[in-house]
């Protein structure tokens, strides 16, 4: 697809609306592309709008001292549904979420935990010794991570020859991703499935249960009508209920074609 195609005048009417709503100046614009820029700009209009919407709210980083760091809005709906996915297919007897606390995930992890009958627990990624107990101990087998810590939890985990997870789900930025290399699961012991993330739960890149342990194999995700283009992308929001939707936002990304996986959709990597 190329990514500038034009969009249905019907999608821009409907943002235009609810920017209107929350008093977002910059309506002339809607349809035409955006940079990340100028979407934490119109989030910061809209922020003094945010307890008014009946939303969940995510930080628009994931580094806590971002200076440009805001909040983004998301729908009561939201479920975090490919991670509920996972967890459902693998059964857990327990899930670890070691992810930070600051990136507000624990309560739809934890909705996600009970559609897979599993119980949550919430370890600190600085006390890996509790962790490991866990996995020994209390029959937790799966871990929810960053990309980063997982790599460092399952070395210490090795290092004092504690079993591993049955599974761990790894979330990587938008910027991890585009620095990872194939060194980045190593010393995972465990079927792996990653994902990508614009912000903390807002899913870009995610892999079904086909594409588990494929290193640099994703769908894209379902929330956003996707633009491909051979040095980035664009994203346009779908869920009709979105606080704040945005159209056509780049992204730094460029991706390929693979194939058509085992579940009937089009496998992307990194051009």
């Amino acid at each position: 697809m190329h990514p500038h195609t034009a969009f249905s005048p019907e999608l821009i009417d409907r943002i235009r609306r609810v920017y209107a709503q929350y008093g977002i100046s910059d309506l002339e614009n809607v349809g035409k592309p955006m940079s990340m820029d100028a979407l934490v700009s119109l989030l910061g209009e809209a922020q003094a709008h945010i307890p008014e919407m009946q939303n969940r709210v995510v930080p628009s980083s994931f580094d806590p001292d971002d200076e440009n760091l805001i909040a983004f809005p998301l729908p009561l709906s939201y479920t975090w549904s490919s991670c509920e996915r996972a967890l459902v297919r693998s059964r857990p007897r327990g899930v670890m979420m070691r992810a930070p606390l600051f990136w507000q995930l624990e309560a739809p992890l934890h909705a996600a935990c009970r559609a897979a009958g599993a119980p949550i627990f919430v370890n600190d990624q600085a006390n890996m010794p509790v962790g490991g107990a866990a996995i020994q101990l209390a029959d937790t087998d799966a871990v929810v991570t960053s990309a980063n810590d997982a790599v460092a939890f399952a070395a210490y985990l090795s290092e004092k020859k504690m079993p591993h997870p049955r599974l761990w789900i790894l979330i990587s930025s938008l910027e991890e991703y585009l620095r990872k290399t194939d060194h980045s699961r190593e010393g995972i012991r465990g079927t792996v499935v990653e994902e990508v993330h614009l912000f903390p739960g807002l899913v870009l890149l995610e892999q079904c249960e086909h594409l588990a342990d494929a290193r640099g194999g994703f769908h894209a995700s379902g929330t956003f009508h996707w633009e491909i283009g051979s040095e980035e992308c664009l994203i346009t929001s779908l869920q009709e209920d979105a606080p704040i939707p945005f159209a056509r936002l780049t992204l730094p990304l460029a991706l390929r074609k693979r194939g058509t996986c085992g579940c009937g959709n089009p496998v992307f990597e990194r051009a």
